[in-house]
């Protein structure tokens, strides 16, 4: 998990960077917020570790992991003239996993919750 939660860590950041550089030239960076989706490799770790599994479906607050084709929507969206004025945009289409939770962090303020 560490190095999931690494990797996605490095998105979210090489995103920001790819947006203040790029969006003078007219080009924009969005991301999809990462979260369990049912993949042929969380399938994998289902299989090898079925405490995972429970994890996966317990923490969204709609009781199940994403299915890939529910992005797809988001995916069309950012493609389309719909969000020609979205850059730096985290689409979070999450089920619901952080109801409750603050989750406004500033990077630019050593990670700690902002305001």
């Amino acid at each position: 998990m560490a190095s999931s939660n690494a990797s996605k860590g490095g998105v979210f950041i090489l995103s920001d960077a790819l947006a203040t550089e790029l969006t003078p030239f007219g080009i924009r960076c969005n991301t999809i917020f990462p979260v369990f989706t049912d993949t042929a490799q969380t399938q994998v770790i289902r299989n090898a570790d079925p405490a995972n599994t429970g994890m996966m479906w317990s923490q969204p607050s709609l009781g199940r992991i994403r299915e890939a084709d529910e992005i797809t929507t988001a995916v069309i969206c950012l493609l389309s003239d719909a969000s020609s004025y979205t850059t730096k945009a985290d689409i979070a289409i999450t089920g619901g996993i952080h109801v409750g939770r603050r989750t406004n962090y500033n990077v630019h303020n050593n990670g700690t919750p902002s305001s």
